[in-house]
């Protein structure tokens, strides 16, 4: 068995190929109790064709096909143009165990699971957890988690990284941070899914802040409430709009997690300048 904890969930996956896992190497954990999220994989000589789901899916190039019943939530995973899923994930009603399945001859299964696979099942555990996937830069500064949001190309990881070439900050997660609300409060923690920056951090803070980040010629910032900043937010947040159930789950965790949340729109040039205002206004 190979123990994990991520963002506080302890997770066994049942295998013994801990090479296969290196991009989970910095969460490995030790636990005698029962994991919060059970992932085992299943080996399949073929799977049947089915329908080539048309909705829009959760990422570009990859769509998914949904099935409910029996208590269970069925993922069929369409990696090309093709009419056989190329992965079956299966979930009991709160994710909490997920069989995997594969075909025995795919020889790519494991670092699917750690590219994109294990940050989908983990994103829907999360939900059961009072918890979101946010996609994100984000550092720990003064004890701070602070959030840098906004869409793919914007600037955020050039942003986060004159946090930590100027204000001494480290990061936390520079693509897909998990927060959670605990103990009345907001976490945010690293991930191993993070982007293409190397360094994965097993790191958390508390969430003192979420940026909104716009390019701009001049830099600026101010204060969103929070019916502003919902829209925006929404986009970058990591939602099952698969399940009606879960959907709801998911709204209930970001009023609870964000509404109490200093959140601010920055529009900025890609300098030191702007990191200043986010810190004046955090301090």
């Amino acid at each position: 068995m190979l123990h994990y904890e991520i963002a506080g969930l302890k997770i066994r996956i049942k295998g013994r190929q801990k090479s296969r896992f290196k991009r989970l190497k910095p969460f490995e954990s030790v636990f005698p109790d029962e994991p919060d999220l059970e992932i085992e994989f299943q080996a399949s000589g073929s799977f049947c064709a089915r329908k080539y789901p048309v909705k829009k899916n959760i990422q570009d190039g990859i769509r998914i096909d949904t099935e409910y019943g029996d208590g269970k939530t069925i993922l069929y995973i369409f990696m090309e143009d093709t009419d056989r899923p190329a992965y079956i994930i299966e979930a009991d009603s709160n994710w909490s165990h997920v069989d995997l399945y594969h075909l025995q001859s795919d020889r790519l299964v494991y670092d699917v699971f750690c590219d994109y696979l294990g940050n989908l099942i983990l994103s829907n555990r999360l939900l059961f957890s009072d918890g979101i996937i946010l996609h994100a830069s984000s550092v720990s500064w003064s004890g701070k988690g602070i959030a840098f949001t906004a869409p793919s190309g914007t600037g955020k990881s050039t942003h986060t990284a004159m946090w930590v070439k100027c204000h001494k900050a480290s990061m936390i997660n520079d693509d897909c941070p998990a927060i959670r609300y605990i103990n009345g409060s907001a976490v945010i923690y690293g991930t191993p899914w993070n982007g293409s920056c190397r360094k994965i951090s097993n790191t958390s803070a508390p969430l003192s802040a979420v940026v909104v980040l716009e390019r701009a010629d001049e830099n600026s910032i101010r204060s969103l409430t929070y019916e502003e900043a919902v829209p925006m937010l929404l986009p970058r947040l990591f939602l099952p709009y698969h399940n009606p159930v879960m959907l709801d789950k998911a709204l209930e965790n970001i009023d609870r997690i964000f509404r109490p949340i200093p959140i601010y729109l920055l529009e900025c040039r890609p300098d030191r300048e702007a990191t200043e205002l986010v810190r004046q206004c955090i301090i």
